[in-house]
């Protein structure tokens, strides 16, 4: 074999390689679902508190108070995350990174009870890649208040 073939088939042999790791690389997908808990109409109130429990039986808290003419929510960092309108009342909240199953909401505004109830999310898959990846779809439910 003459040494320009060899190098020839060299070449030819990281090429393939390069262009079936930049494959595998292409194909990886990072999923990003939601379930969201819109309120059938804004709820309004200076102490808001969100009780989200999870299938496991956990639960996710905020308690979201007036500071500053705006609100501040805690735990600062939680993976429920409130929507407000202009006027500082409460439309929806989103629950990141879901697990299958059922959830139970509670909407509390100055200790008192204004909303809530039971959803399941089914995490049904999507399609998410070029390679045929799937990731859980979002959800979204929506809350009498």
């Amino acid at each position: 074999m003459s040494i320009p073939r060899l190098f020839g088939l060299i070449a030819l042999t990281l090429a393939s390689c390069s262009s079936e790791s930049e494959r595998r690389t292409q194909c990886l997908v990072g999923c990003s679902s939601a379930v969201t808990f819109a309120l059938s109409r804004s709820l309004p109130g200076p102490n808001i508190s969100i009780v989200v429990e999870e299938p496991d039986g956990s639960a996710q808290r905020l308690d979201c108070v007036p500071t500053g003419g705006s609100l501040a929510c805690l735990p600062l960092s939680s993976r429920l995350v409130p929507n407000f309108d202009a006027n500082g009342a409460l439309q929806s909240v989103t629950l990141n990174q879901p697990a299958p199953g059922g959830y139970t909401v509670q909407l509390i505004v100055n200790d008192t009870p204004m909303g809530g109830g039971s959803f399941r999310y089914a995490a049904t898959p999507v399609p998410a890649g070029p390679c045929g990846e799937t990731c859980p779809a979002s959800q979204s439910f929506t809350i009498g208040s």
